[in-house]
């Protein structure tokens, strides 16, 4: 099993483990002196956990031996190198959240009638956004070489499934001009070659004004592991877990589909497109 899904399948069994004990997340803070974020996020593993921390949970728990070594087994395996923290400068708590769960999701599906999403974007396009910093050069490379490396959750070992829907602009808008669009359109057509990502495009421009934010909804294998929703907005990201809230959000993503070409017409709008740049 990959590291990072087994910090999510650990973040599982310690929140099974609460509940069977009959602890709140509230209960959990206030016996071991911590913050109830901090409870929260190690069970959504969106934060490590040490060793000491895991130990103090299974005695709080009441946890027997047998399955004491289980957790600490899941943790050993855990213990992998989480890339983005190498980029600490320009990857905020938000989105070292939102890489996490990208990065341990089973199936991922996105939606934007904006920007194109980040999983998509070539590097041509990505640089094309992200305009330099005179003050500080280098943080606008760590922004696109994060863009880049965060594919890995769609290309990489055990890829998520992926169902992209995107707006009109990304087909038509040329940021960065006529080169970078025809980029960006062939790479569109490379990654919806691959099993795993489907592609629905919305050719029309006039959804554009009905939906110019972003959603992404990220699934997990463990049923057990509750979804999560992110909302992009103009001042950033918000996170919704609330199944009420994910489930909104899903209807969301269904409507704007209905609106698209489904993939195999969406290779032939795209291919057509680059015909008339």
């Amino acid at each position: 099993m990959p590291a990072m899904r087994q910090r999510r399948r650990l973040g599982i069994e310690l929140r099974t483990l609460r509940l069977d004990a009959g602890y709140t997340v509230d209960g959990v803070a206030d016996a071991l002196g911590w913050s109830k974020s901090k409870v929260s996020r190690i069970e959504t593993s969106r934060v490590a956990l040490t060793r000491h921390d895991l130990y103090r949970l299974c005695g709080l728990y009441d946890v027997k031996d047998g399955e004491s070594q289980a957790l600490q087994d899941l943790h050993a395996g855990s213990d992998d190198h989480r890339w983005w923290l190498e980029y600490g400068d320009v990857v905020g708590s938000v989105l070292e959240d939102y890489i996490s769960l990208e990065a341990q999701a089973s199936e991922i599906a996105v939606a934007n009638g904006g920007l194109i999403p980040g999983l998509l974007q070539c590097r041509e396009y990505a640089e094309a956004i992200t305009p330099p910093n005179p003050n500080e050069p280098e943080s606008a490379e760590g922004i696109v070489e994060v863009r880049l490396r965060r594919r890995a959750a769609i290309t990489g070992e055990n890829p998520a499934d992926l169902t992209a829907v995107i707006g009109p602009s990304a087909f038509y808008l040329e940021t960065g001009g006529r080169d970078v669009l025809k980029a960006q359109l062939k790479h569109f057509l490379d990654l919806a070659e691959l099993p795993t990502v489907d592609i629905w495009a919305i050719p029309d421009k006039a959804t554009d004004a009905a939906f110019s934010g972003g959603v992404t909804i990220f699934d997990f294998a463990d049923v057990r592991d509750p979804s999560v929703a992110y909302v992009e907005y103009s001042g950033g990201m918000l996170s919704k877990d609330k199944p009420r809230e994910v489930r909104r959000y899903r209807r969301l993503l269904r409507h704007l589909a209905d609106q698209a070409l489904p993939p195999d017409e969406t290779k032939t709008f795209i291919t057509q497109r680059l015909e008339e740049l």
